[in-house]
């Protein structure tokens, strides 16, 4: 397992002053944090490493000022995690307020006919709840992430950090799960300096849940004549959030949860443009523990604006902490480790199947440049999110 915190390494960075002052942010989050969540020490600490790391290979002066201006402090850091969105304006809406005074669901119809395509077009829902994230309408637990560790079939293990449920909009006590298109996920990951998960981070994160559940599935025979028209609806988003919050009775906020959608992915599919229009996603898990949705390079039909009730977005922390079978450790970015091709045997492997329930090939999926995904242009009047603030 990962070294404990106060074991890792001394964070050095230009004169003796800049590194103090690092020094400094680290003694404050164990003073803050240190008692009550450990975890969160360890994590703030890797996130400096990588950002410090950054720095010093640009050129940029190595001093007190520079790291005023890119480190976060750690109640910062606590308060929004690795996401980096705005903190929950008081007055945003509920999930439920979102679903029916935004998307147009009539709430008080709903349990009787969940079939409500809404007043406004695909593109302009999709704006809408680009809209909601960007101000930080998203419930608070999910800004604070849960370590994943994925041991190497060589021996060694990669740490990461990932959201513990699917991206949603609303408060704590009042949320919907939403969908994102390919391209709106990949343009939020792109700005604020995520990552979308490989089937293999998905696969683990199941694996390691807190709480699995059974994804919904509402296209089998028996209703796909009445349903299909309606899959990717605002009425469809909100009866599959329901049918996950049923499972979910009585676990934490914040808990591990995962099961419940098939989750956007990269991989070399998607990469590189290879296929045009393709997209890949994994998971929506049956019963079973098998995922019902594990198709590579998943595509035409739908392509990158694809959105519907089933698919999910989960965003991963850039920190990716590698602990080699020698005991070696790095802190790499998540798109650095995708390219590296013995990091990617950890992170980027084959999926399991219905044939090899137990067992993952160590065939690679991998190395790939994950950073080539999901580039399409929008279709005309989709927004994107708007450009990062200078530092």
């Amino acid at each position: 397992m990962p070294k404990d915190s106060s074991e890792a390494p001394k964070i050095s960075y230009g004169d003796a002053d800049a590194s103090e002052y690092i020094a400094g942010l680290l003694a404050r989050t164990k003073l803050l944090y240190g008692k009550e969540e450990p975890a969160f020490v360890q994590e703030y600490q890797e996130y400096l490493e990588l950002t410090v790391q950054t720095l010093a290979s640009e050129n940029t002066p190595q001093n007190i000022a520079t790291l005023q201006r890119h480190l976060r402090s750690p109640e910062d850091y606590h308060a929004r995690g690795f996401l980096n969105l705005p903190k929950r304006p008081q007055d945003a809406l509920a999930g439920s307020q979102f679903m029916e005074q935004v998307l147009g669901v009539d709430l008080d119809k709903f349990q009787k006919n969940p079939r409500q395509l809404g007043p406004l077009s695909k593109i302009e829902r999709e704006n809408a709840i680009l809209e909601q994230i960007e101000l930080g309408n998203i419930p608070d637990f999910l800004r604070r992430p849960k370590a994943v560790v994925i041991k190497g079939p060589g021996g060694g293990e990669v740490k990461i950090y990932v959201m513990p449920d699917y991206i949603a909009i609303g408060s704590n006590e009042d949320f919907v799960r939403v969908p994102l298109s390919p391209i709106i996920a990949q343009a939020l990951a792109q700005k604020y300096g995520f990552s979308l998960p490989t089937k293999t981070i998905v696969e683990e994160t199941y694996q390691q849940a807190g709480k699995r559940v059974v994804g919904p599935s509402y296209s089998h025979p028996a209703e796909f004549q009445i349903n299909s028209a309606f899959l990717d609806s605002a009425g469809f988003y909100l009866r599959s959030d329901q049918d996950i919050k049923a499972q979910l009775q009585g676990v934490p906020l914040g808990t591990l949860v995962a099961g419940g959608k098939k989750e956007l992915v990269v991989s070399p599919s998607v990469s590189g443009r290879q296929a045009s229009e393709a997209i890949d996603f994994y998971g929506l898990y049956g019963a079973d523990g098998i995922p019902i949705q594990r198709t590579p390079g998943h595509g035409r039909e739908c392509g990158y604006r694809h959105t519907e009730y089933a698919l999910g977005v989960r965003f991963v922390s850039p920190v990716v902490v590698v602990t080699k079978s020698s005991g070696e450790r790095a802190v790499v970015r998540m798109d650095e480790a995708l390219r590296d091709p013995e990091i990617a045997k950890m992170i980027s492997r084959v999926e399991r199947t219905e044939e090899q329930k137990n067992f993952r090939s160590t065939a690679l999926d991998g190395p790939f440049d994950p950073t080539t995904a999901y580039r399409q242009k929008p279709p005309k009047g989709q927004n994107l999110p708007k450009e990062p603030d200078a530092a």
